[in-house]
């Protein structure tokens, strides 16, 4: 049987801030723990949203706070159109 093919698992392109250190090593081995197992596509993803800089501040701290954000702003909304 044939392998079914799943595209591809990696960005072509990506944007990402430099950085020199990121905890998604530790991200990883905590999550490898579980029943599951994370995709290289999944770990590269990782790596890349634990980063921080000289001073211990989160490098991705503001843009993800405001995305997260975004999205439960949305889901109220839709939950209170659908309400009303």
């Amino acid at each position: 049987m044939t392998e079914k093919r799943k595209g591809r698992q990696l960005p072509t392109q990506s944007v990402v801030l430099p950085y020199e250190t990121t905890k998604g090593d530790e991200a990883i081995a905590l999550y490898n723990k579980t029943d599951r197992t994370a995709q290289p596509w999944q770990e590269q993803l990782i790596y890349d949203l634990m980063t921080f800089n000289d001073e211990g501040l989160w490098i991705l701290d503001e843009p993800v706070i405001n995305f997260t954000q975004s999205i439960v702003d949305d889901a109220i909304k839709a939950n209170a159109e659908f309400q009303y």
